[in-house]
């Protein structure tokens, strides 16, 4: 999606956390007739600005969804989550839990 390809994924799972069904991509049961039907409309029914409109949306989508600024957001809330219950980082868990967060961020911005 971040390619800016709309996908076909089956309704089980996590694509239903990452496609929204008909804007950027088609979620579809795990059937053949299910993913022929899908991949009809994309190749034949549908024109080239569509899939266009289809790829653009799944890579904002993405992009709005799990982006950088939504990640970092994410940990910031997690980190004050943990500081609501009470948890000092200064205390062993809580400095595990700080080493955690730094190097998953880091490990994100290095892969992405």
């Amino acid at each position: 999606m971040v390619f800016q390809t709309s996908f076909i994924m089956s309704t089980s799972g996590g694509p239903r956390e990452t496609v929204v069904d008909g804007k950027t991509g088609f979620l579809v049961e795990n059937t053949p007739n299910g993913f022929y039907n899908a991949l009809n409309s994309i190749v034949y029914e549908s024109d080239d600005n569509k899939r266009k409109v289809l790829g653009t949306q799944a890579k904002e989508h993405v992009r709005l969804k799990f982006g950088m600024k939504t990640f970092t957001k994410d940990w910031i809330s997690l980190l004050q989550d943990v500081d609501a219950f009470g948890i000092k980082r200064t205390t062993s868990i809580g400095k595990r839990l700080v080493f955690i967060v730094l190097v998953v961020s880091i490990l994100t911005v290095y892969y992405s």
